[in-house]
């Protein structure tokens, strides 16, 4: 069954999901701008029009502030554009849109749980589970975390194509274009959508595969190596003519966490096992936690 026959067998469900969507998150859409929204939107000029594409997809986020930064988003900066030609910075237009993001993701959730597992009922509180999950408030209500709902929507986008592209080899130029083109918009969302291959060979080798683990895997290497090129590519720019400050490097001064990979490793387990407590218990929810930096693999909770 196609998605779009999945689609129609079960709008009653995908219209239930957006009336919770849109009701749970009607509380943001008079919220104001603030924080890193006057930097990459009231002060940023490169999105107050369209004359200054050249400048968003070769420069940083900030450069249209005055300002150096690291990240490159030149797709969110579009959106941002799009919002600011239609109302300038009231926020209504920045909140729907953000909102919509995170809709369609729970529907698309919702549509690939359903279209691998066959289970209606499972899918269904899955994507609400998503939809609903304290966890996902910063970054569908803060307008400059727009970048997290829109990657996720193209990677769900490619992750759909690729499932497509396994089962239907009748159209799988037109699902690997689709696959493609989702994961560069999803890259130049937000930079952490270079891990999409990855992902796309674990779904693979979880879901779609029949055959033994190590074939599988292989299998599902080779299945994702234009997406894994994307990767390759996005990563050589980034670290060449878009590098705009040390690409590798978020700090701007020498400390021991930036200078020492292995305490980076042992301080990710205890990162890791705060974000799975977060999932099931959501308590203390902020934008910015502080964790102490962990030396030795022995040190509590490494």
């Amino acid at each position: 069954m196609s998605f779009t026959d999945t689609i129609k067998k079960n709008i009653g469900l995908i219209a239930l999901i957006v009336l919770l969507g849109a009701g749970v998150y009607a509380f943001n859409l008079n919220n104001g701008l603030f924080w890193d929204d006057d930097d990459w939107i009231v002060g940023n000029n490169y999105v107050h029009d369209f004359s200054h594409l050249k400048e968003i997809f070769t420069k940083d986020v900030l450069s249209g502030f005055g300002l150096n930064s690291n990240y490159y988003r030149p797709f969110l900066l579009l959106t941002f554009a799009f919002n600011y030609a239609i109302s300038g910075t009231d926020p209504f237009g920045y909140h729907l849109l953000s909102n919509a993001f995170h809709v369609f993701n729970a529907i698309l959730a919702f549509l690939i749980l359903l279209y691998v597992f066959r289970k209606k009922t499972i899918s269904f509180f899955a994507s609400m589970l998503f939809l609903l999950s304290p966890l996902q408030v910063e970054a569908v209500s803060y307008i400059s975390g727009r970048g997290d709902p829109m990657s996720v929507f193209f990677m769900l986008l490619a992750l759909a194509a690729f499932i497509r592209i396994n089962v239907d080899s009748s159209k799988k130029v037109l699902y690997r274009t689709l696959g493609l083109a989702s994961m560069i918009l999803a890259v130049l969302s937000r930079e952490t959508a270079i891990l999409l291959p990855v992902l796309l060979v674990v779904f693979y080798v979880s879901f779609l595969s029949r055959d033994k683990f190590f074939k599988s895997l292989w299998q599902g290497i080779v299945k994702a190596i234009p997406f894994f090129a994307i990767s390759g590519v996005y990563g050589i720019l980034r670290l060449t003519v878009l590098n705009f400050q040390n690409t590798l490097n978020f700090y701007n001064a020498s400390n021991v966490y930036a200078d020492n990979l292995i305490y980076r490793i042992y301080t990710f387990f205890h990162v890791f096992l705060e974000y799975i407590r977060l999932i099931f218990v959501p308590t203390g929810l902020h934008m910015e936690r502080d964790f102490s930096v962990h030396t030795s693999f022995f040190q509590w909770p490494v």
